[in-house]
């Protein structure tokens, strides 16, 4: 076998269909947060742990959320704003961002349980 010369990595658009497929297995999964929308409370490279949804009716205002981008690239870690059970969406927005935007249950894939500083 070859010896790597250099440090293998994996991007978080590589891993999308394996990372849900996780989650819809009902496993937990560890991730690193990049970038700043969640500051003070998650800095770039904390790591969280996202515990799979079993029921959206367990979406509480106020939870950490992984949703799937709309481009389905990467995942999107916010907090719940505001829930809408009969349109089935949330409003979710940054810590450190003005405003967020509504996206549907099924974008939700997990919960982050645990933040790891």
């Amino acid at each position: 076998m070859r010896e790597l010369k250099r440090p293998l990595r994996f991007y978080r658009f590589d891993m999308m269909d394996f990372i849900i497929q996780m989650l819809n297995d009902g496993k937990s999964v560890q991730s690193n947060v990049r970038g700043n929308s969640m500051e003070p409370t998650a800095y770039d490279g904390d790591r969280i742990l996202i515990q799979p949804i079993n029921n959206y009716d367990e979406l509480k205002v106020g939870q950490i959320v992984v949703i799937v981008s709309e481009d389905h690239r990467h995942f999107v870690v916010h907090r719940i704003k505001e829930i809408e059970a009969t349109d089935r969406t949330i409003y979710e927005q940054g810590d450190n961002r003005e405003t967020g935007s509504y996206v549907s249950f099924e974008r939700i894939k997990g919960i982050v349980t645990e933040i790891i500083k």
